[in-house]
């Protein structure tokens, strides 16, 4: 399973197919490779993005399927650690509030079964085209850097790491995970291995 990178492997795959007659040793690819293991975590990626509904228009689409609470980072924070059905936090002027799915047979409006468990699949489907956005999406990793990017301008939504089941579930099926969805920690720091090509 490729956690991270696939774009890399995807591109010199290609290069192999277009260049083998031409080049010695393009059959072969850098990777650090990692067992399912104690210690690796996925962190969340949280999503940024500017939004001009009123705050009541904003709620107003969010209750048809959500229900709404108001509440502290650190209630939002314990809110969002359980594992079931999709949930996710919002900040927004200054103001950080819980959303839960008022029923799960909203979930059947993604029609692959697998993805309805996948927070940002369903985040992408069912919340994000409710609203007009006027920028492009901004990610981060951090609750209180979602906060500082958001400021008064723009909306934060917070939502949960996926977890590593769901994550080869996916990649078994042959799927692959949305953009975006997975942050494995610890990362690898980069440029400890540099590889010199010769034409």
């Amino acid at each position: 399973m490729i956690a991270d990178g696939h774009h890399r492997f995807e591109t010199s795959f290609d290069y192999f197919r277009n260049n083998k007659d031409k080049f010695k040793d393009l059959n072969y690819i850098m990777a650090f490779i990692a067992g399912h293991q104690d210690g690796l975590r996925i962190l969340p990626t949280h999503r940024i993005v500017k939004i001009n509904d009123s705050e009541e228009l904003f709620l107003n689409k969010l209750e048809r399927d959500f229900s709404i609470e108001k509440v502290s980072q650190e209630s939002l924070e314990e809110k969002l650690k359980p594992e079931g059905e999709f949930c996710l936090g919002i900040y927004r002027n200054e103001k950080l509030f819980f959303l839960r799915l008022k029923s799960r047979g909203i979930l059947d409006k993604i029609p692959n079964e697998v993805y309805r468990k996948l927070d940002t699949y369903v985040f992408h489907s069912l919340v994000l085209p409710l609203f007009e956005t006027e920028s492009d999406i901004e990610y981060t990793h951090s609750i209180e850097e979602a906060k500082d990017l958001a400021s008064r301008e723009k909306t934060a939504f917070i939502l949960r790491p996926a977890n590593l089941e769901s994550v080869f579930k996916i990649s078994s099926k042959g799927f692959r995970m949305p953009q975006k969805s997975t942050y494995f920690y610890p990362k690898l720091l980069s440029g400890i291995v540099i590889r010199r090509f010769k034409t």
